[in-house]
């Protein structure tokens, strides 16, 4: 999943086993970052609900 209109090689969510794990250029701390839940995959750091659309192929 990635937020609609945004490059999902830059920031994307993927579902990994426990829930959605961010990966991408983009991404911070991802090896010590758990995965979050369903519910806050288009949120962003300062809170904001975002649109996501599937860009899995």
């Amino acid at each position: 999943m990635a937020i609609y209109r945004e490059n999902p090689a830059f920031l994307r969510r993927v579902r990994v086993s426990g829930g959605w794990k961010t990966e991408g250029a983009g991404a911070c701390h991802t090896a010590h970052t758990p995965p979050r839940p369903w519910a806050e995959t288009g949120r962003c750091w300062a809170g904001t609900n975002h649109a996501v659309v599937e860009v899995a192929g």
